[in-house]
């Protein structure tokens, strides 16, 4: 923001201050119109209003293909004074809904917010975000409902995604409030758009993401045991019934891997009805942006190493219940030079070449394994990871004995666990 906005917005930070300390009044809605965010696509203009940056009115934004910094806009109120910027086209992205978009500063932290009135009980309040910049931490925006945060989204993605929160609202009156963080672009920030309050129809329970760790190349068993065992992983970490996958190849291998899954996942994965991405994981992994937008990331790997940056961005986006995730492959419970087990709960004891003494390899071996699988025994002759599991929340979903005569080995093959 420029420091002029200070000066003349000098009158409105007073009144804007006791706005934001006051106590709603929850018992007078008069003149609201109830579980409504007045002009949440900031499409209702002031044509007397006059910006700081391009002298502009309201309504030239549109017809002029610029944006300005206002000290109001109908509906909304800058909670510190330095303003409101809005966009009315021309920079490359269109708003999500109509013609106008607010963008949120991130060197202030910059601040607005409006009263609303509802009539009591769950309300889902949403907002479209776009991150301008493309970088986590530069397009950070907080929402607020009476003071008490209800959304963080720090986002990476350069299109448009809707971000929502139940609320359980008591009759009267209510405070909203967006407000940006600090970033390394302090200039730019998120762009938000169509902020809008619906009632419970519009609620759908969406189930937390799972995380599943496959600990088998899918080469190594038959079609029709390997689509069932993708298509329940699909059906059980999901977050909705038809997802829109990512697929990472992983780049590095330890020597001699199969790469037939880097294609035969896909294919399976298409078959089953899914839209279906394919990328390389690259020298230094992925980024948030990349992952950014789909429901499920399955990240195959059919040897090691991995990468650093890869696992982050997965567990970040576990974490955030942003998407599920799937790591399947050879070795996926031990790294070199990364910790597996932040993500797949399984503390990693050996590479499982050898089980009571006996090597199990590469299917040239009369030893092998007998993975149990929804009730069904199929043999798997190359070598799997054995491994403990590291967490109560961790549900073994498939098991592995041996084919070797006295040996009491068991061995976890598939698990999976719910983000909390």
């Amino acid at each position: 923001m420029h420091k002029a906005l200070l000066a003349t917005f000098a009158a409105v930070l007073f009144s804007v201050s006791a706005l934001a300390t006051e106590a709603p009044d929850k018992d007078d809605c008069k003149g609201y119109t109830p579980d409504t965010i007045k002009n949440g696509s900031f499409e209702t203009l002031d044509k007397t209003v006059v910006g700081i940056d391009n002298q502009v009115t309201q309504s030239q934004l549109v017809s002029m293909k610029t944006w300005d910094v206002f000290p109001s806009v109908p509906g909304w109120t800058s909670l510190d004074g330095l303003g409101i910027e809005l966009w009315g086209g021309g920079f490359g992205v269109k708003p999500s809904s109509g013609n106008v978009l607010m963008e949120i500063k991130g060197n202030s932290p910059n601040r607005v917010g409006q009263t609303f009135c509802s009539k009591g009980g769950k309300r889902l309040l949403s907002l479209d975000v776009y991150a301008r910049t493309g970088l986590l931490g530069d397009n950070v925006v907080n929402v607020k409902v009476d003071g008490k945060q209800v959304m963080h989204i720090d986002p990476a993605h350069q299109f448009w995604k809707t971000y929502s929160a139940v609320l359980n609202l008591s009759e009267g009156l209510h405070k909203l409030e967006l407000s940006s963080e600090v970033g390394t672009h302090p200039s730019e920030g998120g762009l938000i758009d169509n902020v809008r309050l619906q009632g419970p129809e519009a609620i759908v329970e969406r189930p937390r993401v799972g995380v599943e760790t496959i600990l088998m190349n899918f080469q190594e068993i038959s079609k029709p045991d390997a689509k069932d065992v993708i298509a329940d992983a699909v059906k059980n970490t999901s977050p909705v019934a038809k997802p829109k996958v990512l697929f990472i190849k992983g780049q590095f291998l330890s020597g001699g891997e199969d790469l037939g899954d880097y294609t035969e996942v896909p294919s399976i994965l298409k078959s089953l009805g899914y839209s279906v991405t394919v990328i390389g994981e690259g020298y230094d992994g992925i980024t948030d942006a990349m992952a950014s937008g789909y429901d499920l990331v399955w990240w195959d790997n059919a040897g090691w190493p991995r990468t650093q940056g890869t696992l982050d961005v997965l567990s970040r986006a576990a974490k955030a219940q942003a998407s599920a995730v799937v790591l399947s492959g050879d070795d996926m419970t031990w790294d070199a030079f990364i910790d597996m087990q932040e993500l797949t709960n399984l503390a990693h004891v050996d590479n499982g070449l050898y089980a009571c003494g006996k090597l199990i390899n590469d299917d040239e071996t009369p030893s092998k394994y007998e993975v149990s699988f929804a009730g069904r025994v199929f043999d798997y002759g190359n070598d799997i990871d054995h491994s403990t599991v590291a967490s109560p929340l961790l549900q073994v979903v498939a098991k592995a004995r041996t084919n070797i005569k006295d040996c009491k080995l068991e061995i976890p093959v598939i698990t999976r666990y719910r983000m909390k």
